[in-house]
C-alpha cells in the first residue's frame, strides 16, 4: 500500500511554476511612473510665454484660457502695433524672461497691420522669436506663404487644447532651428577666418620668400661688384706695370684727340715730356709738319 501511494503521489512542481510562486508578480505601475503622454508633457514648459496677437476679444479670452490651463503665461496683444511695443519692451529683458512663443492671428481690423505684415516686419527686424499663425482660412497656398516668410507652424481656429498642449514641441523644434542655424554661421565663421588665415599666412610666406630673394640677388650682385672691382683693380696694375716695363709708347687720347695718359717712353721716342703734352693740348700740335698732309689725306 505504501508503495501504491508511493506511486500516486502528485508530481514535483515544474521549474516555471516554481520560478512563479517565488516571483509574485508586480503590480502595476501608478500613472505617476507612467511616460507623460504628448498632450501631458507641456506641463513641463511651465515658463512657456507665450505672446498672442487677437484683435477679437472672445478669441483673445479663449486662446489666453487654453494657454492657462497649460500652464502657459500669456500676454494679449490686440494688434500687430501693440505686439511690436510689446517685443520692443521684452528686448530689454533677461532672455530666461523673454517670450517663447509668438502666436498671431492673420485676420486683423481693416486699416491696420495684418498678421502677415507682422510676420515680415518680425524677420526684417531679426526678431529671433518662434512665430505660430493662425487662422479660421485653411488654405494650403496661405499656409505654404506663412512658413516661406517665417512661420514655424500654422493653426486653424477653432483652436483645441491639443494644439495649444503641443506648441511647445514647436517651440522646441525652433530652437533647435535656430541653434542648429547659429551653429552652421559659426561654422561658416569659422571656416571664413581660417581660410583668411591661411590667406594671410601664405602672403606673409610668400613676401618673406620674396624678400630672402630680394637680400640674396642683392649680395649676390655686391659680391659680383666687388669681384669685378677686384678684377678691373688687377688688370688696371697689370697694365701699369707691362707700360712702366713696356719699350713701345703708349698713349690714351679721346674721340677729341686729347692726350689721356701717355707711357715714360714718350720723352726718348717722341722728344716730349709727359708733362708737357699736358690734356689741354690737342693731339694735332705734336704732329710733324711733314706728317700731316698724309694724315689728312687718310
Amino acid at each position: 500500500t505504501n508503495t501504491h501511494r508511493r506511486m500516486h503521489a502528485p508530481d514535483p512542481p515544474a521549474p516555471e511554476a516554481a520560478t512563479a510562486t517565488a516571483h509574485p508578480p508586480e503590480s502595476p505601475p501608478s500613472s505617476s511612473a507612467l511616460p507623460p503622454a504628448e498632450e501631458d508633457t507641456a506641463g513641463g514648459f511651465e515658463r512657456l510665454r507665450i505672446l498672442v496677437v487677437e484683435d477679437e476679444d472672445f478669441a483673445a479670452r479663449v486662446v489666453q484660457a487654453l494657454c492657462e490651463k497649460c500652464s502657459y503665461e500669456v500676454t494679449i496683444a490686440r494688434s500687430a502695433e501693440a505686439a511690436l511695443d510689446f517685443l520692443a519692451a521684452d528686448a530689454a529683458r533677461p532672455a530666461t524672461e523673454q517670450f517663447n512663443l509668438i502666436l498671431v492671428d492673420i485676420v486683423m481690423a481693416p486699416g491696420r497691420m495684418s498678421g502677415k505684415e507682422l510676420l515680415l516686419a518680425l524677420r526684417v527686424e531679426r526678431v529671433e522669436r518662434c512665430v505660430v499663425m493662425m487662422s479660421a482660412i485653411h488654405q494650403r497656398a496661405m499656409v505654404e506663404e506663412c512658413i516661406r516668410s517665417g512661420a514655424e507652424s500654422y493653426l486653424v481656429k477653432p483652436i483645441r487644447l491639443e494644439d495649444v498642449a503641443r506648441l511647445w514641441q514647436v517651440v522646441m523644434r525652433h530652437h533647435l532651428s535656430a541653434l542648429s542655424r547659429r551653429q552652421a554661421r559659426q561654422r561658416a565663421e569659422m571656416a571664413r577666418l581660417r581660410a583668411e588665415t591661411l590667406a594671410e599666412r601664405e602672403r606673409v610666406r610668400r613676401e618673406r620668400l620674396e624678400l630672402e630673394q630680394k637680400v640674396l640677388l642683392d649680395r649676390q650682385r655686391e659680391r659680383m661688384q666687388q669681384q669685378m672691382m677686384r678684377m678691373l683693380h688687377s688688370q688696371m696694375r697689370q697694365y701699369w706695370q707691362l707700360a712702366q716695363t713696356c719699350n713701345d709708347l703708349i698713349l690714351h687720347a679721346s674721340r677729341q684727340g686729347v692726350f689721356l695718359y701717355m707711357s715714360h717712353k714718350c720723352k726718348r721716342l717722341l722728344g716730349y715730356a709727359p708733362t708737357e703734352l699736358s690734356s689741354s693740348r690737342a693731339m694735332i700740335g705734336t704732329i710733324h709738319p711733314d706728317d700731316l698732309a698724309e694724315l689728312r689725306a687718310l
